[in-house]
């Protein structure tokens, strides 16, 4: 009865071990799976970067004539020599100069 016992407690110990192994593989697999997935370029990714450099492109040339505008305004405004705050319209347009980029 005793040696029945043993081998009953081999075989389950000897099913964990293998089912260990097992689980162990197909870890490494999935692993190995994501990782793969993870470095795979999606196949529209060279549209998207396209794209994304055309926008910002356009971003800079935008910014670039933001700049150029509040550049000229600002010296419209000194040329004239206007009391900008007296006047509520100009005061409002040469303070919406602070909130633009200033040119880098």
């Amino acid at each position: 009865m005793g040696n029945w016992r043993i081998s009953v407690y081999q075989d389950f110990f000897e099913q964990l071990l293998y089912f260990s192994v097992e689980l162990k593989r197909l870890t490494h697999e999935k692993m190995k799976e994501m990782d793969e997935l993870m470095h795979k370029e999606h196949p529209d990714s060279e549209k998207y970067k396209v794209a994304l450099q055309k926008g910002r492109a356009n971003l800079e040339k935008y910014k670039t004539m933001t700049v150029m505008t509040q550049n000229v305004l600002r010296g419209i405004l000194l040329a004239c020599k206007v009391n900008w705050l007296d006047d509520p319209k100009i005061k409002a347009v040469a303070m919406t100069l602070e909130d633009l980029p200033i040119s880098d």
